[in-house]
């Protein structure tokens, strides 16, 4: 099963929470929107979040 992040915040505020690793538990494949991945390297966006970006684990995808 896969999950479809169609929105920034529920990513962006797990990544800053350290949660993030709840969802390959949850979700075989978490698949990013373009639109989405880029709102995640935004200037403006924290050095951790950013950082998961820029090196995606390989349960997600950018689609």
């Amino acid at each position: 099963m896969s999950v479809v992040i169609s929105d920034t915040s529920p990513l962006h505020y797990l990544i800053l929470c350290g949660a993030e690793a709840i969802l390959p538990q949850l979700f075989q494949q978490v698949v990013i929107p373009p639109t989405v991945f880029q709102e995640l390297q935004q200037p403006n966006t924290p050095a951790s979040v950013k950082q998961w970006a820029g090196s995606l684990p390989m349960w997600a995808t950018v689609q």
